[in-house]
């Protein structure tokens, strides 16, 4: 059975999301990161960083390890951020241009939802590091994550595949 349709995915399309995955990939290392060294909790306020939204720049030595903590806390909010601007461009266009597309649309969609039950599931999980942690939500967390890196993994590969595939001759049944 073919999956090609009336639109092949553009080149601009793919890119995005490759972008789309490699940042979710990326951004699950860093969310190890911060696991293993105990960084959550690093920026006491959610969705700000010390009231701010930009790093701490003050490096004072009674403070370092607390900015050393928030640096990659920061950096897994921010990955995160670029994650949600990626996944929700790929979204978008797959709804404007490719929502024909049963196995590039559907899994971005899948995507998008996910990623925004991930990004309030962050939000709680920032709010009950500063109250000692739960290592449940840590593992849902993860599982979410694994999870959007799927669909958008899924939605990638079909992409290629139907830019790959060759159209079917149809039969001609005209006389010469």
């Amino acid at each position: 059975m073919s999956m090609t349709n009336n639109r092949q995915p553009s080149d601009n399309f793919k890119i995005l999301l490759v972008a789309a995955s490699v940042a979710v990939f990326l951004l699950i290392v860093v969310g190890g990161v911060v696991r293993v060294t105990a960084s959550g909790g690093g920026c006491p306020d959610w969705p700000t960083c010390f009231g701010s939204f930009t790093p701490p720049v003050e490096r004072s030595a009674v403070r370092l390890s607390a900015h050393d903590k928030a640096g990659w806390d920061y950096a897994h909010r921010s990955l995160s951020f670029i994650v949600a601007l990626l996944v929700g461009a790929s979204a978008y266009q797959a709804r404007r241009k490719y929502h024909h597309q049963a196995w590039v649309s559907y899994p971005i969609y899948a995507a998008a939802g996910t990623l925004s039950a991930q990004i309030a599931l962050g939000a709680l999980l920032a709010a009950q590091v500063q109250a000692g942690g739960d290592r449940m939500l840590s593992a849902v967390h993860l599982g979410l994550s694994l999870l959007v890196q799927a669909f958008t993994l899924v939605a990638t590969a079909a992409a290629f595949y139907i830019s790959a595939e060759k159209p079917t001759p149809q039969p001609n049944f005209k006389k010469p």
